[in-house]
């Protein structure tokens, strides 16, 4: 046999943001999250000025800080701001949309000092509208069936647990001065430069094995594909779990490229939320009572009904006005993490409270203030229940 090839797949990857204080950094409202921002950096720079002239160190800073969790939420990188007499202040600019759990939208404050760890997504997304899609994977070590998803948002650690993200592009910040001393960018010197993330070595490798020119787009899409199939996924499962995926080839070009569209498909069918799909099932509204659209679609927490002491997956409790009926059993079949789509959508739309921060979070929210649509949480239910069947 010959032997295996080890040819790097992807110039760049990385995990997630880890904040380590979500319920202050992550939040379904962009308002709240402001506010929640301002308040730690207030509390914090407020500490930092009453003990600006005592000595702390690692081994007394336990008896200046404040440790009450509904002010402030320390963690490693903090502490050492700490003891470094680093003041902190807010930027707007700092926050972007991101992908907490599947199909989980939310906002982030995105910054060295209140991030624990921002691992190499300024590689993937260096800005908050920076154009990108990744391939994410469940991390190594994890006692869960593989799983993948595709974003195009900034993903959170646990988007797909301990995950890793491999994206079509990355971003290198380029110095327009070193070209002929000439700064062509007026207002700054360095300008973000989007470049092809797929590896040259393996791009060349997988065209000599099909003797053909293949697009990167078409290599990115490919690999989605095959992480995808069954097929795979059995054959390597043991595998999966310890190590990152090794990408075989697929026999023939024709057969790369039906993974490939079939990669591009389910990629567009996953990032392409617009729209309003058909399903088998049903929308019971009770308009019997008069009340406003906020309030009709409002959600706290979705439920299945309990019919002779077990969950009718038929069924969803969507709030005490809508109930999502005739949901084909088969549509649970789609997981991600060892929960259907579906279940990710039950747990995530709904109204929760922080035990520690005390700090409110409700996906109501991401509704009316972003989406401009207090239906949003309904309509990504039976969405998720489409793709679900569909793919």
């Amino acid at each position: 046999k010959d032997k295996l090839k080890e040819i790097k797949v992807f110039n760049h990857f990385s995990q997630g943001i880890l904040t380590s204080r979500d319920s202050w950094c992550i939040n379904h409202s962009k308002k709240e999250l402001t506010k929640n921002i301002k308040r730690l950096i207030d509390n914090y720079n407020i500490l930092l000025d009453k003990t600006k002239n005592d000595r702390i160190d690692n081994n007394n800073f336990h008896k200046f800080i404040d440790s009450n969790l509904k002010n402030i939420n320390w963690s490693a990188n903090l502490k050492k701001l700490f003891l470094n007499k680093k003041k902190i202040s807010f930027d707007k600019n700092k926050i972007r949309k991101i992908v907490y759990r599947p199909f989980n939208f939310k906002w982030a404050y995105y910054d060295k000092d209140l991030n624990e760890r921002r691992y190499q997504i300024s590689k993937i997304y260096p800005e908050s509208d920076s154009e990108n899609t990744c391939i994410s994977i469940m991390g190594l070590g994890e006692n869960k069936s593989f799983s993948t998803l595709i974003t195009n948002l900034t993903p959170e650690f646990k988007t797909l647990y301990n995950g890793q993200h491999f994206p079509l592009f990355n971003y290198e910040n380029y110095n327009f001065e070193n070209e002929n001393n000439e700064n062509l960018f007026s207002s700054s010197k360095e300008k973000l430069l989007k470049k092809e993330n797929i590896c040259s070595d393996f791009k060349s490798d997988i065209e000599k094995f099909y003797k053909k020119k293949i697009k990167h787009e078409e290599i990115f899409y490919y690999i989605y594909g095959l992480l995808n199939s069954k097929e795979f996924i059995d054959k390597y499962q043991n595998n999966l779990n310890k190590e990152l995926p090794r990408i075989p080839y697929v026999k023939s070009f024709n057969d790369f490229l039906n993974f490939s569209k079939i990669g591009k498909e389910l990629a567009n069918l996953l990032l392409n939320l617009e729209g309003d799909y058909k399903t088998e099932c049903k929308v019971n509204i009770n308009e019997n009572q008069k009340i406003d659209m906020v309030e009709l679609y409002r959600v706290t927490k979705m439920k299945h009904p309990i019919v002779n002491g077990k969950k009718d997956l038929s069924k969803i409790i969507y709030n005490q006005h809508i109930t999502v009926s005739n949901i084909p059993l088969s549509a649970y079949n789609f997981m991600i993490n060892e929960k259907s789509l579906i279940h990710w959508i039950i747990d995530k739309q709904k109204i929760s409270n922080d035990s520690e921060s005390g700090i409110k979070d409700d996906a109501n929210d991401y509704a009316n203030e972003t989406i401009k649509n207090p239906a949003y949480p309904l309509e990504l239910l039976k969405k998720v229940i489409f793709i679900s069947l569909e793919s």
